[in-house]
């Protein structure tokens, strides 16, 4: 043993030394057993139709299995998914890329989306019926191609019930499931992060994921910067530190109020209705003029253009992914380490970020395509 292990002790040693023992068998299925397994594709085909509806099935899920806690995270983080994909729509992006660039954007962000949740949902699901059925039923994972990793991991939560460690090991698992099929595969991230490489480096640098919040009956806004997508590290990192925010004591019932009082619609209006409209504005056909001061709509000016997911996006035909599981090695173990964040309002942040926005469009502005 390294002199350093007794500074950086493992996780989970017996969850290493399940994973290194264990050897996926794809199960004969009973008679009962695969009508489960039909059951839950059909609810997890019918429900990944669009940015709407998965967001709708995890904010449901959650309200069913509250011990589940990535559903919510999954929820809010979709939420923040439909609002980018609406920006492409809206009067800035619409103005920073060209109609083709917009439409590659929407396809890395709709398929990205799609894979998480066609992986994520049948395990949840799984996990839902292994309650209701009282039996551990983890052994039908594999029928959904579901990795190694994971297959360990539901098993241990079954016996210890370490919500912790059942959150992170999922936010592990999404993002590297998303790693080959979409960060390192050119069909989907040569335009987004080759041929637009500045344009979505500008976007990013002003990207936060929102977690609108209703406190005493005032709104108010929690988040985080993104930075690095393509690097899978710091989007793990990410996504333990916004499931750390999220479930704070301090945050997480004022994010429930708020999410239970407003319905995704992928318009940003739902958090900030002074700033955004989702009414069509007709000065996208004209040039972009700066109409943000001190984080308001100047007076006399149109609010910002921010569109209904189901009024811009028509719900998108996906191709099978590619069957392969990314677990490699049981050192993967070692990332379950819970990461802290400052659990802070942004709500300053992120009135600079809408500044900043309003410039780089006034300054950027290109001619979209027809």
């Amino acid at each position: 043993m390294s002199w350093l292990s007794w500074f950086h002790p493992s996780v989970n040693p017996e969850l290493k030394e399940q994973l290194e023992r264990y050897e996926p068998v794809t199960p004969q299925l009973s008679t009962k057993d695969r009508r489960w397994v039909d059951a839950i594709r059909a609810k997890t085909v019918e429900s990944n139709r669009n940015n709407i509806t998965r967001t709708m099935a995890y904010w449901e899920y959650y309200n069913r299995n509250p011990e589940i806690h990535w559903a919510l995270l999954a929820h809010m983080v979709s939420r923040n998914a439909g609002w980018n994909m609406t920006d492409l729509k809206g009067d800035w992006c619409s103005r920073l890329m060209k109609k083709l660039e917009g439409e590659e954007y929407f396809r890395f962000l709709e398929r990205s989306n799609w894979l998480i949740f066609q992986d994520a949902y049948p395990q949840l699901l799984l996990y839902e019926l292994s309650k209701q059925m009282d039996e551990n039923l983890f052994h039908l994972l594999p029928t959904f191609h579901i990795s190694k990793f994971m297959q360990v991991i539901w098993s241990d939560f079954w016996l210890q019930r370490d919500q912790q460690t059942i959150t992170i090991a999922l936010i592990i698992n999404e993002q590297n499931y998303i790693q080959s099929r979409i960060v390192k595969n050119s069909l989907y991230a040569e335009p987004v992060f080759g041929d637009m490489k500045f344009l979505v480096e500008d976007w990013l640098d002003l990207c936060m994921i929102l977690f609108p919040a209703l406190v005493d009956g005032e709104p108010q806004l929690f988040g985080q910067q993104v930075e690095s997508f393509p690097n899978l590290k710091k989007r793990i990192k990410l996504g333990k530190e916004l499931y750390d925010l999220l479930f704070d004591r301090d945050v997480l019932p004022y994010v429930l109020e708020w999410s239970k009082r407003n319905p995704h619609t992928g318009s940003r209006e739902v958090y900030w209705p002074g700033l955004f409209s989702s009414g069509l504005s007709e000065n996208l056909n004209f040039p972009y003029e700066n109409r943000i001061e001190r984080c308001r709509v100047k007076k006399e000016s149109p609010m910002i253009y921010s569109p209904k997911l189901m009024d811009v996006w028509a719900d998108v035909d996906h191709q099978p992914p590619k069957r392969e599981d990314w677990y490699e090695t049981s050192e993967v173990v070692e990332a379950l380490r819970p990461s802290e964040s400052k659990v802070r309002r942004c709500e300053q942040e992120y009135c600079q970020v809408i500044q900043k926005m309003d410039l780089l469009v006034h300054a950027k502005q290109v001619v979209v395509d027809s």
